[in-house]
């Protein structure tokens, strides 16, 4: 079970996950931005799941050698979340 966060420091960021099918997007499926639907609680939901970029970072650095995933460029995904977390 992942652990419940109630509290942020005001300087980090957290991420939503959006499904495609809740994205805006214009007559050449370019994204622009998301639609309400994405942030609608679903009825067995009392609150939204959202990732903490920072713990994140953390935790792929530790973990990543004993995921098996050889073929993500983990270099260029801590890369990005670094530069997002900045």
């Amino acid at each position: 079970m992942q652990a419940r966060i109630t509290n942020l420091p005001d300087e980090d960021h957290v991420m939503r996950f959006v499904p495609w099918g809740r994205l805006r997007k214009d007559e050449d499926d370019n994204v622009l931005g998301f639609l309400g639907d994405a942030f609608k609680l679903k009825p067995n939901e009392d609150h939204l799941s959202v990732n903490w970029l920072e713990y994140l970072v953390i935790e792929m650095r530790k973990y990543k050698p004993r995921l098996g995933y050889s073929e993500i460029p983990w270099t260029s995904v801590e890369k990005a979340l670094s530069e997002l977390v900045m």
